[in-house]
């Protein structure tokens, strides 16, 4: 008989909260650059407190699995600046910006997993090269939740919310024959 566990882990990915500009070879952007896809949102609250996905919370009179609070962020500063930009004006004088939010401000939920294998090698016939294997594999094998990262587009009715998760338990059983 043979045992094969794999375990894995690993903290959250890092996630970007932007401000929802469109990209256009004429669009410079309100910080003038010439990339407002990647402008980051204006973070309007002091710091960005994670909720667990499993719990059901209200913000702003809507349900659903946060995980953050979307009211913490705002690009409507941002989105009038692109407008004055696309529109040609010039000299601003320095009130371009990259929104307040900094880059991998936060991370997305964690991942744990584990993933099990029990297999038995047999002789079929003596004196023949004929053998076989019998496995199981388990993956996932306790069913652990493992949430996927919340929506960050900001234009989004579900703006903070976790929609989706990885796999569930999967159990497999195969016979390899080898001659």
């Amino acid at each position: 008989w043979s045992l094969y566990p794999i375990v894995s882990w690993h903290s959250g990915f890092p996630l970007d909260v932007l401000a929802g500009l469109n990209a256009t070879n004429t669009d410079p952007g309100p910080a003038g650059d010439g990339a407002p896809n990647l402008v980051r949102a204006d973070l309007v609250l002091p710091n960005v407190a994670t909720y667990n996905a499993r719990n059901q919370q209200t913000i702003n009179g809507s349900s659903g699995n946060y995980y953050f609070n979307p009211l913490a962020f705002d690009s409507t500063a941002l989105v009038n600046l692109d407008q004055i930009a696309q529109n040609g004006a010039a000299g601003l004088n320095g009130v371009y910006t990259e929104g307040t939010l900094g880059r991998n401000a936060f991370r997305g939920p964690g991942f744990v997993n584990t993933d099990l294998a029990l297999s038995k090698h047999f002789k079929l016939l003596s004196g023949e090269k004929l053998d076989a294997e019998l496995r199981m594999d388990a993956f996932n094998v306790f069913n652990h939740v493992n949430f996927g990262n919340p929506d960050t587009n900001i234009f989004s009715s579900t703006f903070g919310q976790v929609s989706t998760t990885q796999g569930p338990r999967v159990l497999q059983l195969a016979l390899h024959l080898r001659f």
